[in-house]
């Protein structure tokens, strides 16, 4: 069992001059983490919805956010948010190192990303769960069930989840930039 230091665990928004060292280990971990999605849908988002070209073109316009967590230097984690709209702004890729799992990144990975929600207005975040065992997780780091959607994106059952982290904010109505 993998002891980590919190000393040497740093969590940063990424910046587009470093999307390299991000896109291999996002590679990695679409290809080998998200067993619902069949292996075409995993080349689509890797090829074309999220390849390398895209992350790095809406990191530079500032319309995703890309937080990633560092242990000694090596990308262990990361939190992939969208455009946000109307106050509420949806995560859409939350995944931790099979050896780092259970030893609170992932949640370290939500809290920084609420706070930085919070202090750009956002009121809300919400995410999808194609993995049910994945719940769970969501469920004790404050987020609720807001529905569940059979057959939904790719065909996959998914649990819509929430989070309220503020009150509503009419500046934030209007703000689609991180």
């Amino acid at each position: 069992m993998l002891k980590i230091e919190r000393k040497y665990l740093k969590i940063k928004k990424l910046k587009a001059t470093e999307i390299n060292s991000f896109f291999n280990f996002f590679q990695k971990t679409v290809k080998n983490f998200f067993k619902e999605y069949p292996k075409a849908v995993k080349e689509f988002f890797l090829n074309k919805l999220y390849s390398k070209q895209n992350i790095e073109t809406w990191l530079r316009q500032k319309t995703i956010l890309l937080l990633v967590a560092l242990y000694k230097k090596r990308i262990v984690g990361y939190l992939l948010a969208g455009i946000p709209s109307n106050g509420v702004v949806f995560v859409i890729w939350l995944a931790v190192d099979k050896d780092f799992q259970n030893k609170g990144i992932g949640s370290l990975l939500l809290k920084k990303f609420e706070v930085l929600a919070k202090n750009k207005g956002f009121h809300q975040v919400m995410l999808l769960v194609t993995d049910p065992r994945n719940l769970n997780f969501y469920l004790k780091n404050g987020f609720k069930i807001g529905g569940f959607f059979p057959q939904s994106y790719f065909g996959l059952n998914c649990f819509q989840i929430y989070k309220n982290i503020q009150k509503p904010s009419l500046k934030s109505f209007f703000t689609t930039h991180w």
